[in-house]
């Protein structure tokens, strides 16, 4: 607006604007109106000026009426601190979050609660260039804090609030900072794992108190005493909300050993052999792994963040090998038979995911059904037209063929490994990889196929036995190889030379067929 209409009423302008760019409940999501209420507050400044050229606006920052015109001055340079100056206020803001925000009663009382976060986040958004500024008063801060959590009458927002100040906190001084300065008493354990069920997880408004929850309860679930000690009288016991594997403990671990090396040396043998035996095999044919834990690293495994899936990969091998290994053959094909059809599934992030935990098992339970492991992975690497788009599956498919083979081995050097016809119809699945040219908005995505095809092939035949393969299936291994080194992704270009070199020149005396 020209500068003739905004001195009309100039106070009230600013006052709307500011007003516009503060966050609240209502109005969280809409980020687009704050940056233009921002935007045009300095268009406003530079048409009417800043005083004292100007008469009509001052250079202060004026808040709504609760403030009582008090100028609150704005520090933009960054590195400029020396020490917490603030701590006082920042204190006395978390002390009135206890008043302002339990009685929220009119737009008022909104407004003050609002005034008050973001002169709290104001302040602490100086120090992210300089946190370890505040390492002297943190303790005084977070326990303020802290207080405010524990009171059993504070109605829930107020302790939300207090949530949002903690995850503040830990942002600007790391989480890691913060969680050392948090109690680690054992009275806590109770209370916050009953206000962490509590919570609804569809509530994304509310994520700031989720995060400080798991982050303080990560600290004291590692109370080194047994958790039945901390059960009361009134609640469920807290050794079945929160343990639902079997404990196992190795009895050779705690065996008293010899103060002489000399002695220890002579014992190692015996040792090694008894180390080696289950220590709870009287009931590992009788344990089932609860199914939250199945349905948990289920739900994992198809998860579209790559980090939760290699996470959810590490414990289901780690889970397979602890509790599985001396389970009967019915109980294993059971329970490769839940992984085996989300590998061809109508789930692409399920196909994803499965498809590298199998290529992951150990060997006693993949020997169970090792062709059906592989043809279900041969399956899902082949290109329908319902799995064009999904290049990442296929990839992970080769990948996982050739993690089996070197898993299980090769016949007939391994018995119960891959014998010469499977790795013949393993080795075409990969010559099939380099056709893979799919295309679609992120460009050229069968590269990942084409590059995992590569790396399958050689690790697959520098780990094998490459002479059992027969002659035109090498020949075409290599001209599909050498076609690579031509290619427009550079990746792939610069691959396929050294994947081509260390095939011909193998750990073999002589290339097969060559």
């Amino acid at each position: 607006m020209p500068r003739f209409l905004l001195t009309v009423s100039l106070p009230k302008v600013i006052q709307q604007l500011c007003t516009c760019a503060l966050i609240t409940d209502k109005t969280l999501q809409w980020a687009e109106s704050r940056k233009n209420a921002l935007t045009a507050l300095s268009l406003v400044c530079t048409t009417v000026g800043i005083a004292p050229s100007s008469p009509e606006i001052k250079m202060t920052l004026e808040v709504a009426d609760e403030c009582n015109q008090k100028e609150i001055d704005v520090i933009g340079l960054g590195c400029s601190k020396e020490s917490f100056t603030e701590h006082s206020e920042v204190e006395k803001l978390i002390d009135e979050l206890r008043t302002s925000a339990q009685h929220q009663t009119n737009q008022t009382d909104i407004r003050l609660v609002e005034r008050n976060w973001q002169r709290f986040s104001f302040i602490l958004d100086q120090y992210q260039e300089q946190p370890h500024l505040i390492d002297s008063h943190l303790d005084g801060l977070l326990t303020k804090i802290i207080n405010i959590i524990r009171e059993e009458v504070l109605d829930y927002e107020v302790k939300h609030l207090a949530f949002r100040c903690l995850y503040f906190i830990s942002k600007v001084r790391g989480y890691k900072v913060v969680a050392i300065h948090l109690p680690h008493e054992t009275a806590d354990l109770e209370p916050w794992l009953h206000y962490l069920e509590n919570q609804d997880p569809g509530v994304q408004l509310k994520w700031e108190t989720h995060y400080s929850l798991l982050l303080w309860l990560s600290l004291v679930v590692k109370i080194p005493f047994h958790l039945q000690r901390f059960d009361t009288s009134t609640s469920e016991p807290i050794m079945e909300g929160l343990i639902f594997l079997k404990p196992r403990v190795a009895s050779w671990r705690y065996q008293r050993g010899s103060r002489s090396l000399a002695a220890n040396l002579q014992q190692s043998q015996p040792v090694e052999t008894k180390a080696a035996i289950s220590v709870n095999d009287e009931d590992d044919h009788d344990y089932d792994v609860p199914e939250e834990i199945e349905e948990a690293l289920r739900e994992c495994l198809a998860s579209a963040d790559s980090n939760v899936q290699q996470s959810a990969i590490s414990a289901v091998t780690a889970l397979i090998g602890e509790y599985f290994r001396h389970q009967p053959v019915e109980k294993l094909t059971a329970l490769l038979n839940h992984f085996l059809p989300e590998v061809t599934s109508n789930n692409q992030q399920a196909r994803v995911g499965n498809a590298l935990a199998l290529g992951s098992m150990p060997r006693f339970l993949l020997t169970v059904s090792l062709p059906k492991v592989i043809q279900q992975l041969c399956t899902c690497a082949l290109i329908t037209d319902k799995t064009l788009q999904w290049a990442e599956s296929r990839k992970n498919a080769l990948t996982a063929l050739s993690l089996v083979c070197t898993t299980v081995g090769i016949a007939p050097s391994s018995p119960g490994g891959v014998d010469q016809v499977t790795l013949a119809v393993i080795f075409r699945t990969f010559i099939d990889g380099f056709e893979d040219y799919t295309v679609d908005s992120r460009g050229d995505i069968g590269a990942i196929v084409r590059e995992s095809a590569m790396s399958s092939i050689q690790l697959l035949t520098n780990t094998s036995q490459p002479e059992l393969l027969e002659a035109d299936l090498i020949r075409s291994v290599l001209h599909a190889v050498a076609k690579q080194s031509t290619e427009q992704i550079r990746r792939n270009r610069l691959l396929a030379p050294n994947v081509f070199s260390s095939l011909v020149y193998c750990s073999y005396t002589k290339f097969p067929h060559s």
